[in-house]
């Protein structure tokens, strides 16, 4: 029973509905509205003496008022932590500096100077918190291990050379290309493309030899600016009247293929090289039933005389694959396991939350991949270790208990497994007992560029106005932070008195291009604009019970049409209701 692997079109179409069903159900970005970044450091493989350049960048929503960068240093700071996990001092570091910007520049990678290993950018703004960026590793480039042992090689003509390169493919460095050049005899070896190739780990197939074809062969590995030499092995070509050249052999593997572990997107090649007389027939099996190469569109194909190549490898293509070599005397297998990791990803990020004192709110974070991710919080860039005040619910979620004014800040969701990691960060905000936070339907985030002029004016806080809020009772305290969600329709909370029932003339800010708009709404009565604040957490029902199932449907990987069309049914029941 063959496999059809007519997978490309179904695989596209599959993503797309995926796509679309994550965005729509979770409805947020990963990104919290409070502090993000914009730039984050990436890995750097160096060659060692190179130097390095970190970046990282980030932006603060301070309030709803407006966004400051991180080019302006009064609202957005920029730290490095070194391979140690600490923070770096870089007054006095001969090798590493922050550059204005922000960028770290080490400015000689070397080995026993404690520069290499996992750098992070800790992103600060003053009464926001912290959020930590992606581990970027620098290391100096590694040569892989060389194949040195000598060998004698005797073949009949017509029969496969294989020719070994690079060891140790498993411990090869990411990122690192090594560049291979086959020499005979000393010399370049031009290559015949319809006889020879270079397989990707470096190996050199040669089929139907001849006598042509006899020499000494090795390898010349470039890594960065070094290169290095394989040991020689000599092809040597019998004459079918020599001993040992039988009219008939059974198939034997020069190579098989190897145990593969690979993220998915990766190109996989399991090789398989056989000789026998006559020459024996390569096929391959994937859990004991064949694999189909004739359609146009499989991602399968054949490197060489019968090494397997699998592109943009899929989570599907796990198993148990079998090289099968056979001809007229007899047939012999090799099989190896190949394992598609996938990096985690997010079925539901933490959102930007406000609270009350004393509440025991849950921040909400669901992460999938294979293997299973781990998952960890951090707050303000430091790892939060459960407790009895800090707990995980389901193993994902963070609850706290008995919430303290101090609890507010920066949390991140970090989930990690061997493929990769993902992070999202969420600003918790808290408020005091008796204020109310008012909740509002979700729009999406393109409703921050569908703000009303009302809008603007009641969420703008006064600059050096000078104004106080004043409570009821007749005590006073200064105007509050318009990131603090409060209703004045609770008894507790407070209003706003400007004498004038006008709002005042304000300066201009530099940077307000919103000013005129602003300033020419201060002739409108006080009673004409709203001075609720809302809630920007709340950008959908956390509760609604039919998201959660085929969220939960998503995560144990049904299929993604289906769950798509039960949701916008529900979705379609929901408005007829309403109306």
């Amino acid at each position: 029973m063959a496999i059809t692997t007519n997978r490309s079109s179904r695989t596209l179409w599959n993503w797309l509905l995926s796509s679309c069903l994550i965005f729509q159900l979770i409805g947020s970005s990963l990104a919290s509205q409070a502090l993000s970044f914009t730039l984050e450091p990436q890995d750097a493989v160096v060659p060692e003496g190179h130097s390095v350049l970190l970046q990282c960048a980030g932006t603060a929503s301070i309030g709803r008022g407006g966004k400051s960068k991180s080019n302006l240093p009064s609202s957005v700071s920029i730290r490095w932590r070194g391979p140690d996990g600490q923070d770096l001092v870089i007054v006095g570091d001969t090798f590493r500096t922050q550059l204005k910007n922000g960028s770290l520049y080490i400015s000689s990678v070397e080995e026993n100077r404690g520069l290499t290993g996992a750098y992070q950018c800790l992103l600060t703004a003053e009464g926001v918190g912290s959020i930590l960026s992606r581990p970027a590793l620098v290391a100096i480039v590694r040569q892989p291990d060389l194949n040195q042992d000598f060998l004698e090689t005797y073949l009949l003509p017509g029969q496969t050379a294989y020719f070994r390169c690079m060891l140790g493919e498993a411990n090869w460095q990411e990122g690192v290309k090594h560049s291979v050049q086959w020499l005979k005899d000393d010399l370049p070896l031009p290559l015949d493309k319809l006889r020879m190739v270079v397989l990707p780990n470096g190996a050199l197939e040669i089929d139907e030899v001849g006598p042509s074809d006899r020499g000494s062969y090795q390898c010349n590995v470039t890594s960065g600016s070094s290169s290095r030499l394989s040991s020689k092995t000599n092809l040597n070509i019998k004459k079918p009247s020599d001993p040992g050249a039988e009219n008939s052999v059974a198939p034997s593997f020069l190579v098989g293929p190897s145990p593969k572990t690979v993220r998915e997107g990766d190109t996989v090649t399991l090789d398989c090289v056989a000789n026998g007389v006559p020459k024996p027939q390569i096929k391959w099996l994937r859990n004991g039933m064949d694999l189909d190469f004739n359609d146009l569109d499989s991602r399968f194909s054949i490197v060489g005389t019968g090494s397997l190549q699998i592109s943009s490898a899929e989570d599907i293509d796990s198993g148990n694959y079998q090289c099968r070599a056979s001809n007229t005397v007899d047939s012999l297998d090799a099989q190896a396991t190949v394992q598609v990791q996938e990096p985690p990803k997010f079925i539901k990020a933490p959102k930007d939350t406000t609270a009350h004192e004393k509440d025991e709110p849950e921040l909400k974070c669901d992460i999938w991949g294979k293997p299973k991710p781990v998952i960890r919080w951090l707050k303000n860039g430091d790892l939060i270790t459960p407790n009895d005040y800090m707990q995980l619910v389901d193993g994902h979620n963070l609850k706290i208990l008995g919430l303290l004014n101090s609890d507010a800040g920066m949390f991140q969701c970090v989930g990690t497994n061997a493929a990769g990691s993902v992070h999202a960060a969420a600003r918790l905000r808290v408020v005091p007992q008796g204020v109310k936070i008012k909740k509002r339907k979700s729009q999406g985030h393109s409703t921050k560029s569908l703000q009303t002029f009302d809008n603007l004016t009641k969420r703008r806080k006064p600059f050096n106005s000078g104004e106080q809020l004043r409570t009821k009772s007749g005590g006073s305290f200064p105007f509050p932070d318009e990131d603090d969600d409060l209703d004045d329709n609770d008894s507790g909370t407070t209003r706003l008195r400007i004498p004038s029932g006008k709002l005042p003339k304000f300066e201009q800010p530099l940077n307000d291009r919103r000013f005129n708009i602003l300033n020419a709404g201060s002739a409108l009565p006080l009673d004409n604009q709203s001075k609720s604040y809302e809630d920007d957490d709340d950008d959908y029902d956390e509760d609604d019970p039919a998201k959660e199932a085929l969220l939960e449907a998503y995560k144990q990987g049904e299929d993604a049409h289906k769950i798509l069309d039960s949701w916008q049914q529900s979705k379609s029941k929901k408005s007829q209701q309403q109306k």
